[in-house]
């Protein structure tokens, strides 16, 4: 037999093989459908388990049969972190994440580094940035990585922060701003505040003030666009936006903070980069 993936521990007796996969919060349709393929088959003993087999206390191992699905960028990936099950990367500013129509997206570099490294897997992106946003976006290695990092989005159990350079002092050195956000019927490309849109809340703490301010910014939901909405909404629109505001399209927003519970590590994960020199200059050139 081939070396597994990877190995599941199992700490209680009597549970079938879809309870202890349904703790990452995978489809079972989804499942069966890919042990029916042999893309995924899971062993406990040598002997090839069935969706609702019960299993023992110990180990399950975890066989994948998968292969990259992207065209393999070689270009090099700045990684912020990396384990058996998720690789977290530092995307430049405009970098797409992935595009049908470019291979030389985040998403093909890495496909690129998967190819180097032999990591035969599908390109499983968990949380996007826009193309002028650089920070840390989420690739998971398998199904059950992926699936439960998915679930911890949806249930707000992923802190994710931003550095944001704005525009004009504030008068608060910590807020929050919980405004509804929708989009824009009159411009595709923009969102809107509106009493209409789903519930926003953006919780900032001020780090310098003045003419530019430097923000620590918590995203408590995941609205499109929700920073530069929110801060342009109450007159301090991010440097460099030129949809919210009046800039050059060098947009100074970084996600420069991930933090979430490991499953198969049993622990939690913090991934913190350093703030961005391009930030660092602009907010120092607004000094002068």
């Amino acid at each position: 037999m081939t070396r597994p993936a990877f190995t599941l521990k199992v700490t209680i007796e009597g549970k079938t093989l879809f309870q202890c996969l349904s703790f990452f919060y995978v489809s079972r349709s989804h499942i069966i459908s890919l042990m029916n393929l042999g893309t995924y088959q899971f062993y406990q003993d040598e002997k090839l388990l069935k969706i609702d087999d019960v299993v023992s206390k110990g180990e399950i191992k975890v066989f994948i049969n998968e292969k990259i699905d992207l065209y393999p960028n070689n270009e090099k990936i700045d990684i912020a972190y990396e384990d058996e099950h998720y690789l977290i990367v530092n995307k430049k500013r405009g970098d797409l994440i992935h595009s049908e129509n470019s291979n030389d997206t985040l998403a093909n570099k890495v496909a690129g580094y998967f190819q180097k490294h032999h990591i035969r897997r599908i390109i499983r992106i968990n949380n996007r940035l826009d193309i002028d946003t650089e920070g840390l976006v989420i690739f998971s290695k398998d199904l059950l990585a992926s699936s439960y990092i998915d679930y911890l989005i949806r249930e707000k159990k992923l802190t994710k922060k931003y550095y944001a350079l704005v525009h004009n002092r504030f008068n608060k050195k910590t807020g929050e701003i919980s405004l509804p956000i929708s989009s824009d019927r009159h411009n595709n490309n923009k969102m809107i505040v509106s009493k209409n849109g789903k519930k926003a809340l953006t919780r900032y703490e001020v780090i310098k003030n003045g003419k530019m301010s430097l923000v620590d910014v918590t995203l408590l939901t995941g609205r499109t666009h929700q920073i530069r909405v929110h801060f342009s909404y109450i007159n301090h629109p991010l440097v460099g936006d030129a949809i919210y505001g009046q800039g050059d399209g060098e947009l100074m927003l970084q996600a420069y903070y991930l933090s979430f519970f490991q499953p198969f590590l049993e622990k939690m994960i913090y991934v913190i980069i350093n703030l961005s020199p391009d930030i660092k200059r602009r907010a120092d050139d607004g000094d002068r």
